[in-house]
């Protein structure tokens, strides 16, 4: 019976998709619902009758417990509605609000944006919301509708609560939970919350309210909650509802929030060892940070079956962090200091405390729904309080400071390993992860098996099997004739649960290889994409003798040879780039901040970061190898050029030739600034580095994070590269005449001594507090002495150098130019630029 109620929860709405379609007889949207449900019936499973009772009486007098559960947990996720005066629109007629186009911190925001109807999909002309778009086409809904439909036909019977959820995501991502088409202008409701995420909350409130027996919350209490909360419309409705004894006392649920600990440190802790090849240095760097998204994953899901709740309740994952909702029971409540120390101990046991998570929680009441941004507030301050005392509770164990080892493995400088001339159990797993994760088209589908689904798992591949043991789950990367076969072998016992890689079309068809068995699907958000030969290459910048000099069609590009990839000299850029103020952001910049809006906005930013960044990695390559000439032996070598370290939540880090990763800074913030509909309280602050390949990984990773630091030091909303530190406009200014001076040099109009001369200049009379003013007659006289009139008229020198002297940016146009026509191989290993 309560899967049953939370399923009726998350379908309680699905009628205002169909009733937006056609509704001549204007029939109310929970007629629309159960007309809906009872199409689809055998999908429902057993229980349709039972759901279907429950998901279209939520607005029906009603005093049944499971009716009620879905009646409270729809008001208190609609308390995220905001009304205000504005245009009066059609249900069937209005556009999604885009939310990032809306947040506001001490800037108003430049224009509302709205996404196209449209099922999800990663096509730039639906994934970017439109400007002051407020209405959808006439035919939108009846399209997606018949997608959406079809769709359903095609699955089996008794589909599994979390195929619903991915289902309502594909299909209602962009469609609004309500509308303004009421006739009082004040009372018109802004569409910011997408029909997905209202009913993905009320699922997951109603999984904790079911948790409950009567004793622990009563019956008579949810009468009480549905009659104080159906007066949400009356002036003093948020006073009286503080004042109420069971609405701000009784908490109904607990917001719990995980953060991975050690993770930068973790990551970049690679070693070298001696011998061996560079390409698998690089291999287990990308097996690692995705070992770390996997594991947040993991301990998200675990606590949600701990608590018995379902992967609805997971209102966040991504970047280390997760957000659970889980019910305040007095069970849960006992259990929660029992669970953190069992991770404690596990994570302790098998990372050596390197990587450990911090644990946090606070208590939700009905009230607290109706200001959630304090609930972010508290959690925040809770979650800092845990980080002061990581591992507390193992610190009086006998092995907790010391622990005797023979040795430590050679290539990750922290696991115990006797043998010097191979790498431990963890480095071959995350290395095997990074190969996997490269085949892209062949290993397309990640398998989640969790308890006694575990034993389908083939052995004959085990190092592509990721073991959680102690959170009673397996991970594999598989291509879909392993997954099938992963099916065939399943008994049915535990839970499978087979993902297909960044497919919003295609990722049901697991369902359909073995309709006998319950089966899970989902869309599986990975930008972990790499650089991978589409012929043998041999790499010009590697001695003759090296065995690894030649890079073979399938094969993963390593750090030198992402380098030779550069115009001019071999070096990689590292782009690490952070969201700014996210988190003041989450607490106040969106109003009200209710968990649907949260989540509605944090799902927005992971988009944008796990699936749309590898599209515009690849677009940028794309425009690359067109530019190229015919005879270039880079041309058609890769259909993407860059490392994609780690992407998700809101910050990325990534590797590529320097002077792509130089132009992909910039695309990458002017896709943010459209994807936000340009509003200035939504910017994005980045750091640059440039090293030789062989440059040691953890020392790369501290001098971009440092590079970053400087951007927000520095006022944020700013790049930092060549250690000059400007706004983006600038930026793009400065790259522009950076790629002209870099051209003016290749076709002999400027000599190169020339703007070895401007970086002299610059650095004999610009610091960052004065300007010695003579830097402007020395350089008046040396363009009159060094260049031809045309040159210098044509490319503007006398205004756009003192303007970039005045900015601080020309060191940023000069290294470009210098780098770009610099032959291969003459700096140091090793040596930075800066």
């Amino acid at each position: 019976m309560r899967m049953t109620t939370v399923s009726a929860g998350l379908l309680h709405d699905v009628g205002k998709f169909s009733q937006r379609v056609r509704n001549e007889q204007r029939w109310k949207h929970e007629e629309f619902t159960e007309a809906f449900l009872r199409a689809f019936t055998e999908q429902l499973g057993e229980d349709s009758e039972k759901i279907i009772t429950l998901a279209a009486a939520h607005h029906r007098a009603i005093a049944d417990r499971e009716g009620l559960i879905v009646k409270v947990a729809d008001f208190l996720a609609s308390a995220e509605r905001r009304r205000e005066v504005q245009p009066q629109i059609a249900p069937e007629k209005a556009a999604l609000l885009a939310l990032t186009s809306q947040v506001q911190l001490d800037k108003d925001p430049a224009s509302l944006t709205f996404f196209p109807l449209r099922s999800f999909s990663l096509d730039e002309s639906i994934f970017f919301p439109m400007p002051e778009k407020r209405t959808v086409d006439p035919d939108d809904y009846r399209k997606t509708w018949d997608e959406f439909a079809k769709t359903l036909h095609q699955l089996p019977q008794n589909l599994p609560l979390l195929v619903w959820q991915n289902l309502l995501f594909t299909y209602t991502h962009a469609i609004p939970s309500a509308t303004p088409w009421e006739k009082e202008p004040e009372k018109r409701t802004t569409p910011d919350i997408s029909l997905f995420h209202h009913a993905k909350l009320t699922a997951a409130i109603a999984a904790c309210l079911t948790a409950f027996d009567d004793a622990g919350l009563s019956t008579g209490d949810l009468l009480h909650l549905r009659d104080l909360l159906s007066q949400f419309e009356e002036p003093d409705f948020v006073e009286r509802l503080s004042q109420d004894p069971l609405a701000s006392g009784k908490a109904l649920c607990f917001l719990v929030r995980g953060d991975v600990a050690g993770i930068q440190s973790w990551i970049y802790r690679i070693a070298r060892a001696e011998g061996e090849a560079h390409r698998r240095t690089a291999k287990r760097l990308r097996g690692r940070s995705f070992y770390l998204v996997l594991l947040t994953e993991a301990i998200a899901y675990w606590l949600c079956r701990q608590a018995q709740v379902p992967p609805c309740n997971i209102l966040f994952c991504g970047g280390g962090v997760f957000d659970v909702l889980l019910p305040a029971t007095e069970q849960v409540k006992s259990q929660l200091p029992e669970w953190a120390t069992q991770l404690d101990e596990w994570l302790l046991e098998k990372f050596y405390g390197d990587l450990g998570v911090n644990i946090a929680w606070v208590e939700i009441a009905a009230a607290d729904f109706y200001n959630f941004g304090n609930v972010y507030l508290r959690i925040a301050v809770e979650l800092e309080k845990r980080k002061q005392h990581t591992f507390a509770t193992m610190v009086g164990k006998p092995d907790f400071w010391f622990r005797e080892v023979a040795d430590i493995c050679r290539f990750c400088d922290t696991t115990p390993f006797a043998r010097a001339d191979e790498p431990c159990e963890q480095c071959k797993l995350q290395e095997s992860l990074g190969d996997a994760l490269k085949e892209v088209g062949e290993r397309d589908y990640i398998v989640w098996a969790i308890s006694n689904a575990q034993k389908a798992l083939a052995t004959e591949r085990g190092e592509q099997i990721v073991r959680f043991e102690a959170l009673d789950c397996s991970v594999a990367i598989v291509s879909e004739e392993t997954a099938k076969g992963i099916i065939k072998r399943w008994d049915g016992s535990g839970e499978l649960i087979i993902r297909k890689r960044n497919d919003p079309k295609g990722w049901h068809q697991p369902l359909l290889w073995d309709c006998s068995k319950p089966v899970q699907a989902g869309i599986w958000w990975v930008a972990t994409d790499a650089p991978v030969a589409k012929r043998d290459w041999r790499c010009p910048t590697k001695p003759a003798d090296d065995p690894d000099a030649t890079v073979r069609e399938g094969e993963g590009l390593d750090f030198d040879e992402i380098a030779a990839l550069s115009d001019g000299d071999d070096l990689i850029g590292v782009l690490k780039m952070d969201v700014d103020h996210l988190g003041t952001i989450f607490a106040v910049g969106v109003q009200p901040p209710s968990p649907s809006r949260i989540a509605e906005l944090s799902g927005r930013m992971d988009a944008f970061f796990s699936a749309w960044l590898q599209n515009r990695c690849r677009l940028l390559t794309k425009e690359w190898q067109e530019q190229l000439p015919d005879d270039d032996e880079r041309k058609g070598l890769v259909d993407n050029a860059f490392y994609i370290l780690y992407a998700g939540g809101d910050d990325l880090m990534i590797i590529g030739p320097w002077n792509l990763t130089l132009v992909l800074a910039q695309c990458i913030r002017d896709d943010l600034t459209r994807y936000c509909g340009d509003n200035p309280n939504m910017t994005i602050s980045a750091g640059i580095i440039f090293v030789k390949p062989k440059f040691p990984i953890h020392r790369f990773a501290v001098l971009a994070g440092e590079a970053l630091e400087q951007s927000k030091d520095g006022g944020r909303n700013r790049i930092t590269a060549f250690n000059a530190t400007v706004s983006w406009d600038t930026y793009k200014q400065a790259l522009d005449f950076g790629k002209e001076l870099a051209q003016a040099i290749e076709s002999k109009q400027m000599p190169r001594t020339f703007v070895h001369f401007l970086w002299h200049l610059y650095r004999t009379h610009v610091k960052e507090e004065k300007v010695n003013p003579l830097w402007a007659p020395l350089l008046h006289y040396m363009v009159a002495r060094r260049l031809e009139e045309e040159t210098i008229e044509r490319l503007k020198l006398l205004e756009r150098i003192p303007q970039l002297i005045s900015e601080r940016a020309l060191p940023i146009a000069l290294g470009y130019a210098i780098l770009a026509t610099r032959e291969r191989a003459r700096v140091a290993v090793g040596e930075r630029l800066s």
